[in-house]
């Protein structure tokens, strides 16, 4: 009788092991998987933030021409244009170094 008793309760304990190996198991795909939906709604969350930037550029953009054109008189988009113009100065001046440095040979050959 004791044999089987302790065939029963050896039989409970590896039930017990295999239901908490299984529980284990679920648990951790279940993380997984909550953490994939988690950085798949942050790669939405991001595209669509990366669209609003895209939809911010061309708001500006319009208002750039519609300010050039003298349609649109705001004092501070007449700042915002002449902080662009400036840059764009700036690229500029950098551009025709960057070619005077290519034109000399100073630059050392890409490849």
């Amino acid at each position: 009788m004791a044999w089987q008793n302790e065939r029963l309760y050896g039989s409970e304990r590896r039930m017990s092991f295999w239901d908490k190996a299984k529980k284990a198991v679920d648990d951790a795909a279940a993380s997984v998987n909550r953490e994939a939906k988690q950085l798949a709604k942050h790669g939405e969350i991001g595209q669509l933030e990366e669209e609003i930037q895209r939809q911010y550029a061309e708001i500006g953009k319009r208002a750039r021409e519609l300010y050039g054109q003298r349609e649109l008189l705001d004092p501070e988009v007449g700042v915002l244009v002449k902080r662009i113009q400036e840059l764009e100065q700036q690229i500029q001046k950098l551009r025709e170094e960057l070619q005077a440095l290519r034109s000399s040979g100073d630059d050392p050959p890409q490849g």
